[in-house]
């Protein structure tokens, strides 16, 4: 019997095929994910005149896309399963996704979290009324609802938490930045109004023009007018027996080639163009919409540079920010790769609070530690985990050294972890680490690298 269960009976076989196949249907939906991502850029639209660009909703829209730090997902944090356990807290709007490649290759491991009242209730928030909101207010707009699955080797864990940030630094409200972004809205205000002096300018040529051509068109008029009741009096000359028919018929033919010489002289020197425009003031006013439009896409395009510049300073300035997050969350523990109910192992729940501090010291624009206490219950068994997390460098690369040390009613053990992180841009890093897990005699136990991308889809993604 238990050579039978060493070897493994076909039944076992069976559902080990299916969860390697379903193993690699997840690695395909996550490389084409991962593709997608961050291999695609995002497309600018090209925003003119004629499609309605308005400056201080456009500068608004800037501003809300700007984050500090992509944000790993809360159930993760829970889970104590990504490069650093000490996870850097950083605040987001709207929503949060990531994935996790651990030593064993491409298992479903991930993270989702949004932030419901942002993308329901704020999303559409003014400026005056954003910046007008109270501590509490802002402190429950932080509301984060997230979910994790991650798989350790027979045991896979999924988790659902809520979090708040209770102290942040949110750029919409830090007064550094909005003068910042203040001076290149209004340096780019001035340039708007030399632009809207021109596209006024043309609207009043094109208001002669109309005004013009609605003359002309009268003119034409009353001409097929004169025509028409020339043609009719012919038509009756024609049934008419009267002596001075003829000459009457003369007159008319006369009149008609007077009319249709004056109709053809006014629509000659109009040009072809439509409408009677005359085709000097056609080229002239298309050429005039064409410059404004290249004006305002110009303007557009500039402004954007200038905001990412001052985006570029206020990150190197402000990317270790101190931040406060605490959470709660449920943990589900299962035996096989389906999480079906049935063969539920276990379930527990935990709450942490993770928090991060950047010093006043010399270098303190490079230099960023966190720290995380954290704790679950299974049942009767607590464990409780804390560390700190030293980074050093920029918002662009940094590297980290971390140490953490877990303890459960009959374990004792320490991690520590070297790794780093890169941001590709606002929304999009990448992090990795090698870990290494120690006794409580400080005996290694296990060497192990990971590696995680994230995704913010802040800036008016949805």
């Amino acid at each position: 019997m238990v050579e039978a269960r060493r070897l493994g009976s076909p039944l076992e076989s069976s559902s080990k095929g299916t969860s390697s196949r379903r193993s690699r249907a997840w690695c395909s939906l996550i490389a084409i994910a991962l593709l997608i991502v961050f291999a695609v850029e995002p497309v600018a639209s090209q925003v003119g005149a004629g499609d309605g660009w308005h400056l201080g909703e456009f500068v608004y829209k800037k501003r809300r896309a700007m984050v500090l730090a992509v944000p790993t997902t809360a159930a993760l944090t829970l889970l104590g399963d990504g490069p650093a356990k000490v996870t850097r807290p950083a605040f987001s709007r709207n929503f949060n996704i990531n994935v996790l490649l651990r030593e064993r290759g491409m298992t479903p491991n991930f993270g989702v979290s949004f932030k419901p009242i942002h993308m329901i209730f704020l999303h559409d928030i003014s400026e005056t009324e954003y910046y007008g909101m109270r501590y509490p207010e802002l402190t429950i707009s932080t509301l984060d609802l997230s979910m994790a699955a991650t798989q350790t080797d027979d045991v896979k864990r999924v988790s659902l938490t809520f979090s708040f940030t209770p102290y942040c630094t949110d750029p919409l409200k830090d007064p550094v930045y909005q003068d910042m972004i203040d001076y290149v809205e209004d340096s780019s205000r001035i340039r708007v109004r030399a632009i809207q002096a021109l596209e006024d300018s043309v609207h009043v040529l094109q208001k002669k023009i109309d005004d013009r051509n609605q003359g002309i068109r009268s003119t034409l008029d009353q001409i097929d007018e004169q025509i028409r009741m020339e043609r009719v009096r012919w038509s009756e000359l024609l049934e008419s027996t009267s002596p001075r028919a003829n000459e009457q018929m003369r007159e008319i033919r006369a009149n008609l080639d007077y009319w249709k010489a004056k109709r053809d002289s006014i629509q000659w020197g109009l040009g072809t163009e439509e409408e009677g425009m005359p085709l000097e003031w056609h080229v002239l006013v298309r050429s005039l919409k064409g410059l404004v439009d290249a004006r305002y896409l110009e303007e557009k395009k500039r402004l954007e540079r200038e905001i990412d510049s001052a985006n570029g300073v206020y990150l190197n300035e402000e990317w270790n920010t101190s931040t406060v997050d605490i959470g709660y969350g449920k943990v589900y523990e299962y035996y096989n790769p389906e999480f079906e109910t049935t063969h539920h192992r276990r379930e527990g729940h935990g709450f942490w609070l993770n928090w991060a501090w950047g010093p006043d010291i010399r270098f303190r624009h490079r230099v960023l530690i966190s720290g995380i206490v954290r704790y679950t219950e299974y049942g009767r068994e607590e464990n409780w985990l804390a560390g700190v997390n030293v980074r050093v460098g920029g918002p662009r690369l940094n590297t980290f050294l971390e140490f953490t040390s877990r303890q459960t009613f009959s374990n004792f053990g320490k991690t520590i972890s070297y790794g780093g992180e890169y941001r590709f841009d606002l929304h999009r890093s990448i992090e990795f680490s090698l870990n290494a897990d120690f006794t409580s005699a400080y005996e290694l136990h296990r060497l192990y690298p990971k590696m995680k991308f994230n995704w913010n889809f802040d800036g008016g993604f949805f």
